[in-house]
């Protein structure tokens, strides 16, 4: 899951033009920056919701 985060904050430095075309912003410029940290944050409390909401692993297995 770390992979997919970071590789999720470089995309748009690393990868402009996609950026520059899924979100029609470029990916430079403060709006699609403050836009882009607020999807990935709401992704990740999202999931951190859903992990909550699962309960924990005892002994690394799902809880019945």
């Amino acid at each position: 899951m770390a992979l997919v985060f970071f590789a999720a904050s470089i995309a748009p430095v690393a990868i402009p033009w996609i950026a520059r075309e899924l979100g029609r912003q470029d990916p430079a410029s403060p709006a699609f920056i403050d836009h882009y940290a607020d999807q990935l944050s709401q992704i990740i409390s999202a999931l951190a919701e859903a992990a909550q909401d699962e309960g924990s692993p005892v002994n690394g297995e799902p809880q019945d």
